[in-house]
């Protein structure tokens, strides 16, 4: 019984999937989904479904590629086999006249059938055998043998492929000739048994795609019987134990901990048969396998391949050019417009299965290395980018050709690709000079672009159609992160205007710490892939989660109910970066949760083999809020939030320290806010926590807070924040409410010694006390008792 589970790259759990048995019985249910997806009457419609039903498929996400070195799922390999077989086949048919049916006729079809291909027919050919040349693997059997290694798949997936024509309607492999085709084209991706050229670019594809996902972070050699390792990891420590691989260690201890820039060796002899030719060094528990070393002679990948970067600018300034709440998810959902539409044009001109990441305003992915086809691409998604926005958003796309063979060292790839985008970014562009002659010739909601009257108001078309678009919005009356069916269960109107948020509300901007370690540093084209994918899913799903449970809880809910409106409403979740607008009454207690949240969500815990345990956040998240009345203009509320957001990552990274590992410990998040009655706060009136350290105090505000809402200790509360400066006047304050209380309540002294003891907490704390004198007039505002 072997497990073929992947691992994952932000904890390093790794479920147990069972080989054989389990694999086998889940492997016959994806089967059946992907026979339903054989329909349509053209291949690029099945194309589609299948990278559909794969890339939803929890199965083949949680499978692993290599069992040696599960650190690749088999969907994120398959797909980038296919995106990488597509750009060769269309830099060799753009070379070669006549490419396509050649290809075709070295499978015997003739010209008719060949005529039948459309050149995205051809295009989805390629791809349907690509998402499903590994489809075998997970299967332990043949008609002959039981018990086929994980790694020992063609045979399978020549008959599984073989299998599923037999089930779809024979119109349709009988128009492609699908069965004369498509079983070897799918199972022949090894240079032994390839012998078509479609199945020499799978092949190509398939084993760049298989070379880059068995690289990881620790680099070993195996020479003269000693192994000496290194571990370039930044993030994760390694657990490498040298006597559970392919080799047998000579002395001891067999396993030690390396962390940053550690290094060790060992004296080891080989348990490998003479045929042999892999050898896996070691095994890492942390990974839950081990770097492979192939004794034979490397063969370098020849070729090359393109590479299209897309980072939309300026998405924070263009969101925030607003005045009503229609206008802030106008410019929020135009911009998600935006980036959808840049994928949709590389999976046209190329194929979705070629996009490595789409979300935050950033896109990669492969591309041809013909240089027409790359300005083509690059046209095409900068006209786009202008028309979707009326001219509102500026894209800078970048696209570079790269030796195929450049792939195994893809972080390097990745940092000269972002170098040509900030080139791209940092380009002079010429505009016309806005000359305004009236007072109404500027956008009152702007102020930067010539207003027009539009709909019978002086606008804009930037923001006009920001406004469009969110009254567009407000008619759907659905957020992806707002569950409908909550809001209805307890009665609740999703929010259309600011006032319904609160009549005090708080702008919450979040971002997260220090992401660039995570994906700058990623070694292949898989790994930036699947970190991207699994964090840009995981991230949303928490955020999510978050906040369903604040509106399921019926003490946060009581926060956030603004006269039967839900007062919260994300605007914009893009990458690693969130905005919300939410009743000023739960911007802590909700931005507290949230932080936990990502932070358990994402966190490495491992024992290791001496005892010690080792724990550490993967992703961190920093909260930067403005807390203002609702009347307050909106982008002055955005600006502030922006930054109490960077000094909310400043104190984070003051708080991080490098630990014995060399490895940066991270605290759990931060969060920083201000609170605005003018437009011209002092520089001292914000406050920043950190967390896990002052928890407490964010306890004993969320506390007073929810204590502050009744009309109980209102009084109380009102001296609290009122009290003067010295010590004598704090004394007395709470010897004052001591001798009340034992006056009122002698029997009970509990209550109001308690009261006493929280008070004196918020003394002894400047900052929790001028949290304190922030947020509870902002709240009392509302019912109009500041």
């Amino acid at each position: 019984m072997e497990n073929i589970a992947v691992t994952n790259w932000f904890t390093k759990i790794r479920k147990q999937i069972d080989y054989p048995g389990e694999s086998d019985e889940k492997l016959d249910g994806l089967l059946e989904e992907i026979i339903k997806g054989f329909n349509g009457n053209n291949l690029g419609k099945i194309a589609d479904n299948i990278y559909e039903l794969l890339k939803n498929s929890d199965f083949y996400n949680s499978i692993c590629s290599e069992s040696r070195l599960p650190v690749c799922s088999l969907f994120h390999h398959s797909k980038n086999t296919a995106g990488i077989a597509v750009c060769l086949a269309a830099q060799k048919s753009d070379a070669m006249l006549d490419f396509k049916n050649k290809c075709l006729g070295q499978y015997g079809l003739n010209t008719a059938v060949c005529g039948n291909y459309s050149d995205k027919d051809f295009t989805a050919l390629i791809r349907i055998a690509s998402l499903l040349h590994d489809i075998g693997k997970p299967r332990s059997y043949t008609p002959d043998t039981k018990g086929v290694p994980f790694y020992h798949h063609t045979t399978q997936t020549e008959e599984i492929v073989g299998h599923i024509l037999e089930k779809v309607p024979e119109s349709l492999t009988t128009k492609y000739e699908l069965k004369k085709i498509l079983p070897k084209l799918a199972a022949k991706h090894h240079s032994r048994d390839s012998e078509t050229d479609l199945e020499k670019i799978i092949g190509q594809a398939d084993s760049v795609a298989s070379a880059a996902d068995r690289v990881y972070e620790i680099k070993g050699n195996f020479e003269n019987d000693s192994v000496n390792v290194e571990s370039h990891d930044k993030i994760f420590p390694h657990e490498i134990n040298f006597d559970r691989g392919d080799l047998q260690c000579m002395e001891e201890p067999h396993s030690e901990i390396l962390g940053y820039r550690g290094k060790t060796s060992k004296s080891v002899k080989s348990k490998l048969k003479p045929d042999e030719k892999t050898v896996r060094l070691f095994i890492d528990s942390v990974v839950s396998g081990g770097t492979l070393k192939y004794l034979g002679t490397e063969s370098k990948f020849s070729g090359s391949i393109g590479l299209l970067a897309l980072d939309i600018m300026q998405i924070q300034d263009y969101i925030k050019e607003a005045e009503r709440l229609p206008m802030l998810r106008g410019g929020s959902a135009i911009v998600e417009y935006t980036l959808d539409y840049a994928g949709q044009i590389i999976s046209k001109e190329v194929c979705e299965d070629a996009i490595l990441f789409k979300g935050g305003g950033n896109l990669l992915a492969f591309v041809p290395s013909d240089e027409r086809i790359q300005n083509n691409i690059k046209e095409k998604i900068n006209k786009m980018i202008d028309d979707t926005s009326s001219g509102g958003l500026k894209g800078a796309v970048a696209t570079k050709t790269i030796p195929m063979n450049d792939l195994k060292q893809f972080h390097k790839v990745l940092k000269d690709i972002q170098d040509d985008v900030d080139v791209e970014k940092n380009k002079v562009h010429r505009r016309n000079i806005t000359k305004p002659i009236h007072r109404d010739d500027i956008c009152p909601f702007c102020f930067k672009r010539n207003a027009h009257t539009l709909n019978n108001i002086r606008i804009c078309k930037v923001c006009s159609e920001k406004e469009g678009e969110g009254k567009e919005q407000k008619y759907k009356q659905k957020n992806k992160y707002v569950d409908e069916e909550l809001l209805k269960r307890y009665k609740l109107y999703y929010p259309s205007e600011l006032e319904h948020i609160g009549e005090s509300i708080a702008v919450i901007a979040i971002d997260g710490n220090m992401m660039g370690r995570l994906f700058t540093h990623t070694l292949t084209p898989a790994e930036y892939n699947y970190k991207s994918e699994f964090f840009d899913k995981n991230f949303k799903s928490i955020i999510r989660k978050t906040i369903s449970d604040f509106i399921s809880n019926d003490e946060t809910r009581l926060l956030i109910n603004n006269q039967g409106y839900a007062g919260i409403d994300p605007l914009y979740v893009g990458g690693d970066d969130m905005l919300l607008i939410i009743n000023a009454k739960a911007a802590i207690k909700f931005s507290e949760r949230l932080i936990k949240n990502i932070h358990d969500g994402f966190k490495f815990s491992r024992k290791f083999f001496d005892g010690t345990l080792f724990e550490n956040p993967t992703v961190t998240v920093s909260c930067g809020m403005a807390i203002a009345d609702a009347k307050f203009p909106i982008y002055f509320l955005l600006d502030e939030a922006r930054k109490m957001e960077s000094k909310a990552k400043e104190a984070f990274r003051n708080k991080t320290e490098t630990d014995n590992l060399n490895i940066i410990k991270l605290p759990a998040g931060s969060i920083a806010f201000t609170a605005v009655s003018g437009a011209m706060p002092s520089n001292d009136s914000n406050v920043c926590f950190v967390l896990p350290d002052n928890e407490t105090d964010i306890s004993d505000l969320n506390y007073l807070i929810m204590e502050s809402l009744s009309d109980k200790k209102r009084t109380l509360i009102s001296g609290l924040i009122t009290c003067g400066k010295s010590d004598v006047e704090r004394l007395n304050f709470i010897k004052s409410n001591y001798a009340s209380g034992l006056r009122r309540n002698p029997s009970h002294p509990e209550e109001w010694l308690d009261d006493c003891e929280w008070m004196v907490r918020i003394f002894m704390s400047e900052d929790l006390l001028k949290s304190a004198k922030m947020i509870i007039p902002k709240i009392w505002h509302v019912k109009g008792e500041a």
